[in-house]
């Protein structure tokens, strides 16, 4: 089990010294170097030493930050919300997990424990991230690029290098070709997918 390294942006001393301990003391978990990141930096800071894990305050870095963030890393990085406070759709939609301040502390080690699963599943360059799969079902659903933006609240540059992510991942070229993963991995029902056959 690889060492999952973890990157805490939030602007509160508080809330970071109080992850940074719960971490340390999951002693089932793989994690590796835990960091607090300065909000001014963040770009900066992540590019030279990028993170498995990013745990972000959405008041330190928003949801047009965290998309930024998106297409600046690898695809594999996971971003998990810390809430403090009840976030709307928008916000909540931008990470790929959240997680409260008020949650007892096994509902971090079940994130963990999950996204180490999703590495141990398949290869770390092949799980697809939360938002990834969204746009898969879109995709599958025969939405554009424009509606999937929309659906996603994100732009269209996003949703599509959310798609050359997921080429690159599953090597899958076709329409087709994702409909068949998306059926096998579960993401969709055959009855949601429209079927418009030439008479």
């Amino acid at each position: 089990m690889k060492p999952l390294s973890i990157a805490i942006i939030t602007q509160s001393q508080v809330i970071a010294s109080g992850l940074t301990c719960m971490l340390q003391r999951a002693k089932s978990l793989p994690i590796g170097d835990i960091r607090t990141i300065d909000t001014s930096n963040i770009e900066k800071d992540l590019r030279s030493a990028p993170c498995r894990i990013l745990m972000i305050d959405p008041v330190a870095a928003g949801p047009a930050q965290v998309t930024t963030l998106r297409d600046l890393l690898p695809p594999a990085t996971i971003f998990v919300a810390i809430s403090a406070c009840l976030l709307p759709q928008e916000v909540i939609r931008a990470f790929d997990y959240t997680f409260s301040i008020y949650d007892h502390p096994a509902i971090l080690t079940d994130i963990i424990t999950k996204i180490n699963a999703e590495t141990d599943e398949t290869d770390e360059t092949k799980a697809l991230s939360q938002r990834e799969k969204e746009v898969v079902i879109g995709i599958v659903k025969g939405m554009s690029n424009k509606e999937i933006a929309s659906e996603m609240n994100v732009s269209v540059n996003t949703v599509m290098t959310h798609r050359r992510n997921i080429t690159a991942k599953l090597q899958i070229h076709s329409a087709a070709g994702l409909t068949i993963y998306a059926i096998v991995s579960k993401l969709v029902r055959l009855d949601e997918i429209s079927t418009s056959l030439p008479v």
